[in-house]
Formats: C-alpha cells, sequence, structure tokens
C-alpha cells in the first residue's frame, strides 16, 4: 500500500521555505523561489499564483505552480498565443482563452511539475497525478479553463498523463538553446566556425567595434544606482521588438539581484557613465535563460552591441561558470543556429471550462496548430542539427 499524499497550497512563494522549495520544484531558472518572489514583488500584471507542494509522510516529494493573470498586454498570456497578432480584434469580439489557468512559470519552458531527485519516476508518478488533480480542481473552482503551456520532449509523463485526462493538444512555439560543451569562448568560436566559416570572424569584429566605439561591458553587482535606467531601456526595447509594454516596476532589477544572488547576471554597457544597454541572464542548476535586454533607442536597430550583450557576454560567462545549457526563447532562429542554437518544439495542453467551450476551443486549435506548423517551418529546419562534439581529453 503505497503511502497517503497530501497536497498544500499557498497564496505566495514567501510561505515556503526556500530550500524545500528549491529541492523539489522544476529545475528551470524561472521555477526558482528567488524568481518566483521577484515576480510577486515587482509584476505589473496581476497573476494570482498559487504554489502547490505534494508530500508523503510529512516529506516533500513533488511540486507544481499555476497562476490566474488578468486579461492584459503587460505579459505573454494563452490569448497571445492562441490569436497572435489578432488578440486585439478577436477579444474585443468577446473570443478569449480567459478565464484561464495557467500552469507554467512566467518565462519558463517545460517546467511544469519538479520532484525530488532522490525518488523514482515510479515513486513519483502518484505525486504528479496528484498535483494536476488538485489544478484541475483550483480551476474548476474558478470556474476557467486550466493550460499547460511550453511542454518539451523531456516531461512525456506529465504529456501522457494529461493525454490519459483528455487534454486538448497544440502547437506552441520552438525555443532556442545552446549546450555549452567548451573550455573557452576562443573553443566556442573556432568549433563555430567548422559550420559557419564566417562566424568567427563575425563575433571577433562586432566585439572589436563595440569596444573601439568606446563601450565598455561590466556585470552589474547592484543595480540600484541604475534602476531608472535599467527600467527605460527594457520598456523601449520590450516595446519596439514585442510591442507590450514592460512587465515589470524599476525596482525589478534591485529586487532580482537580491533575491537570486549570484544565480543572476545582469551586464551592463556603459558608454563613459551612461548606461547604453543591457541584458540579464538568470541560472539554475545548469540550465541559464537570457531572458531581458534593453538598448539605447538612439542606437538604432542592428546595433552591434545588440549581440556583443545578447549572445557573446552571455555565453561567455556560461562557459567560464560551467553552465550546462542556456535558452534564448522563441523567434530569430536562422539567426541563433549561427550562433550554434538548436530548437526545442514545444506544445500545450488544454482543458476547457465547460463542453461548449471545448468544441469551439478544438476547432481554432486545430487551425491554430496549421498556423503555427507554417510560423515554425523554420524552426524546424533547426530542430536536430549536427550537434558540436566535444573536444576529446587530451
Amino acid at each position: 500500500m503505497s503511502d497517503p499524499i497530501a497536497i498544500e497550497t499557498f497564496d505566495s512563494i514567501a510561505d515556503i521555505d526556500p530550500s524545500v522549495w528549491n529541492e523539489v520544484a522544476p529545475g528551470h531558472p524561472m521555477a526558482s523561489h528567488g524568481w518566483l518572489l521577484t515576480l510577486e514583488q515587482t509584476c505589473r500584471a496581476k497573476l494570482r499564483p498559487v504554489y502547490l507542494l505534494s508530500s508523503s509522510n510529512g516529506r516533500p516529494c513533488a511540486a507544481t505552480l499555476c497562476t490566474f493573470p488578468d486579461r492584459t498586454n503587460t505579459i505573454y498570456t494563452p490569448d497571445h498565443l492562441f490569436f497572435g497578432r489578432f488578440r486585439p480584434w478577436l477579444q474585443a469580439l468577446g473570443m478569449s482563452l480567459q478565464p484561464v489557468t495557467i500552469c507554467n512559470p512566467l518565462g519558463a519552458h517545460g517546467a511544469h511539475i519538479g520532484t525530488a531527485a532522490s525518488l523514482t519516476a515510479r515513486e513519483t508518478a502518484p505525486h504528479k497525478e496528484a498535483l494536476v488533480q488538485a489544478l484541475e480542481t483550483i480551476a474548476r473552482e474558478r470556474g476557467s479553463g486550466l493550460i499547460f503551456t511550453a511542454l518539451t520532449d523531456e516531461e512525456r509523463d506529465v504529456r501522457a498523463l494529461l493525454d490519459e485526462r483528455r487534454y486538448r493538444t497544440g502547437r506552441d512555439f520552438a525555443t532556442c538553446a545552446l549546450d555549452i560543451r567548451w573550455q573557452s569562448f576562443d573553443d566556442y568560436t573556432a568549433e563555430l566556425g567548422r559550420k559557419h566559416p564566417r562566424m568567427p570572424r563575425t563575433i571577433r569584429n562586432e566585439r572589436n567595434r563595440v569596444r573601439k566605439s568606446g563601450v565598455r561591458i561590466e556585470r552589474i553587482e547592484d543595480a540600484r544606482p541604475h534602476d531608472a535606467a535599467l527600467h527605460e531601456l527594457g520598456a523601449h526595447h520590450m516595446e519596439a521588438r514585442a510591442g507590450r509594454p514592460f512587465p515589470f516596476e524599476a525596482s525589478f532589477f534591485p529586487r532580482l539581484l537580491e533575491n537570486m544572488q549570484d544565480s543572476a547576471h545582469l551586464f551592463g554597457a556603459f558608454q563613459g557613465t551612461e548606461l547604453a544597454g543591457f541584458s540579464l541572464m538568470v541560472e539554475r542548476n545548469g540550465v541559464a535563460v537570457v531572458y531581458l535586454m534593453g538598448l539605447d533607442p538612439g542606437r538604432g536597430r542592428n546595433d552591434l552591441l545588440y549581440f556583443v550583450l545578447g549572445y557573446d557576454e552571455p555565453i561567455e560567462e556560461a562557459i567560464r561558470r560551467g553552465f550546462q545549457t542556456m535558452q534564448f526563447g522563441g523567434t530569430h532562429y536562422e539567426l541563433k543556429a549561427r550562433r550554434g542554437c538548436f530548437t526545442i518544439p514545444s506544445d500545450f495542453r488544454y482543458r476547457a471550462p465547460s463542453p461548449l467551450r471545448g468544441a469551439l476551443a478544438s476547432a481554432w486549435i486545430e487551425v491554430h496548430t496549421r498556423w503555427m506548423d507554417r510560423k515554425n517551418r523554420t524552426a524546424h529546419r533547426f530542430q536536430s542539427p549536427d550537434r558540436f562534439q566535444k573536444p576529446a581529453a587530451t
């Protein structure tokens, strides 16, 4: 007879001990206690999170979380995924997945249910099922649908569980990743040149030209003197690139560095004493995510500083620290492939709050999946590329 399972729910991550949460939470940086605490403190959207811990005999064994955001353009929601550029007009006509409960931390990819590392797959299976049932209860009590976004191949057991429970399946965006296999940045560019012969020189030139322009790249350890400038640069970049307002308050950067400590890496580009740009990388368990960027709008859309801040500096830091994998988000697949990235495809699972909405969702999901397959066509070309081989030990 298996041990009884107890599910605890919390409305704030601050009510959970960081060591307890991080031991059983999904391994993605965006599922870490520090990141989630920063979201609660600084996110401009009302996320209304619920955190769930599954335990046996008083021992935490698994964890997940969900959010219940308002209909907003401040953060990326399922309506953005489903309707794309037509979202404002379709929402005006009353078309929306919301209210919807979302299982996936903001900014994460493949981070739905975490388990204690000491447990086997057989031991964790009942905890995962209990957590899914608890999420369904939360969604039902809210009168909302339930969606698991950005499910990856590494979560086959979660996918299978949701399929058994008759969730509807659709396509999500692929994300770009880079396996870290080198001892130095020079090793990385040399290996890159075997497949893309011009890239080593391109990277060397862009770094030299940025340096000769008088810009210096520094790690920002204390964001408080720069919080207003960081927020302004991030807001401009988000509006220009994504058409959305910056989702965080100005206190986001100081709070994040405080909450995540050495797991948050903030790179600043300084022209004299002025901050001309920044990039933010967060890391956990060897997985690093380049999450935010900001550039002085006066520098132009194709300024080389974009590549130095967005790719070169984070990659060099990841190699130096011995990280295993980096994630760079979706889109710009060919550009990222030339820098060694491959794509990780993903999909979603959705349960509607009523049979009628389920039938309507099924029809739209079929159309949406066909549209996403066309949109992801470029990404699919880089799904299984020739991976760089780690140099043999000498």
